[in-house]
């Protein structure tokens, strides 16, 4: 049984671990006087800075209990105090005596400010220029989209054997669009590590993807076309060898539409009624012309 999702907040202390590339983290958050420890994903988190979390607790035979979070949200400040210490660790051009200045100029209205009205912050704010202030405009309201996209995304990928970091990776790809370009076509996942068509379908289905749509189409084709030539070994496969694999995993009609396109596009290639993947039909020539050369020296 699922366990109930529970929601913490509480302001980070610190980053204990962060994984490089997809944005797992181990951190300490102080929470109602106590430090708990949290994993999971997060974007760019920050010392200092208060987050809600949402996600589940876990008991780790080494380390004791632990917060999996599930979803994250900036607390955006409020007060004066707390929102100098959050432009100053999260924003780029705001050192401490700018960071004073905007806190001292706008009060408890900086943030909304610096997000609608940059001309009117960079005229009141000696040494920050137009072009400064619009691009701390962007970083803020990039920053809250980003955490928006992250739990939409969350919602779409909540499938048994997804990876967990798929969406920090989504986003580092894709930036705000990330969520919005998973829905016109589900099956880009496959380009991801471990999501493989039986994991994208199930997402795809799972968001009302078309079940007879082009891209679903072509992606079955291609991971039927990879599952023959690792199984047998075959690097070219005909069309019915092809529609029966397909017959497997998914009933869909007009298979040969998605064929056409993959070979209009230059994923596939056909010769004499026979489909291979472009990458395994170049590699087959290249040690067929390399082996002739081969054997034309040796006579």
């Amino acid at each position: 049984m699922n366990q109930e999702l529970k929601t913490i907040t509480g302001e980070l202390q610190r980053v204990i671990w962060q994984h490089p590339d997809n944005g797992f983290m181990i951190g300490s958050i102080l929470s109602d006087r106590q430090n708990i420890t949290v994993k999971g994903n997060m974007l760019n988190p920050q010392k200092g800075i208060t987050y809600k979390l949402t996600g589940q607790w876990v008991s780790d035979k080494k380390y004791g209990d632990q917060f999996q979070i599930k979803s994250f949200q900036t607390v955006q400040p409020i007060d004066p105090e707390s929102i100098y210490k959050y432009l100053v660790r999260i924003c780029k051009y705001v050192g401490p005596a700018t960071g004073n200045a905007l806190v001292d100029e706008f009060g408890e209205s900086t943030l909304e400010i610096l997000k609608t009205n940059p001309g009117h912050v960079s005229d009141k704010i000696k040494g920050l220029s137009l072009e400064k202030a619009i691009e701390i405009q962007g970083f803020l309201l990039a920053n809250e989209l980003n955490e928006k996209v992250m739990v939409e995304l969350w919602g779409m990928l909540d499938i048994p054997g997804m990876r967990k970091a798929l969406p920090g990776e989504l986003v580092e790809k894709y930036q705000s669009n990330a969520a919005d370009v998973v829905k016109k076509n589900p099956y880009i996942l496959t380009d991801f590590s471990g999501v493989g068509f039986p994991l994208a379908d199930r997402v795809a289905l799972n968001i009302g993807y078309a079940p007879d749509g082009i891209e679903r189409k072509k992606a079955v084709v291609l991971y039927c076309m990879e599952q023959i030539g690792q199984l047998a070994g075959d690097v070219w496969i005909s069309r019915q060898g092809i529609i029966e694999k397909v017959k497997e995993f998914v009933n869909v009609p007009d298979i040969q539409s998605g064929i056409d396109e993959l070979i209009n596009i230059g994923a596939i290639m056909e010769e004499q009624g026979f489909y291979a993947l472009f990458g395994l039909a170049e590699s087959e020539m290249y040690i067929a012309k390399k082996i002739t050369q081969a054997l034309r020296c040796a006579a």
